[in-house]
């Protein structure tokens, strides 16, 4: 079985979602669209993780009103499905290059 070979233009990586609802505070009361930076539903790229307790996470993704991209780190349990894909976007592929 033969595998291609990416190029330097394409990376993999792992891509999930930010939960719709998310919820904060003590116990869980308060409930929010998304999170703080990014909009519910919107896709990120983990690009790191602390694989041993894995509470938290290092994303990408555009700010739900900048909609730059930026590199966060971010509680595990609001990302949701996450999946391999190829990424292609120029921008993303600098940030996951410089982290």
């Amino acid at each position: 079985m033969e595998t291609k070979s990416t190029s330097s233009s394409e990376l993999w990586a792992a891509v999930a979602n930010v939960k719709e609802t998310c919820r904060k505070g003590s116990g869980g009361e308060e409930v929010h669209n998304g999170t703080k930076h990014f909009r519910g539903g919107a896709n990120v790229y983990v690009i790191d993780a602390f694989w041993g307790m894995c509470d938290s996470v290092t994303v990408i993704g555009q700010h739900r009103k900048s909609r730059k991209f930026m590199c966060v780190r971010m509680p595990a349990r609001h990302v949701e499905n996450l999946r391999l894909k190829l990424v292609y976007s120029p921008v993303v592929l600098a940030l996951m290059r410089e982290h």
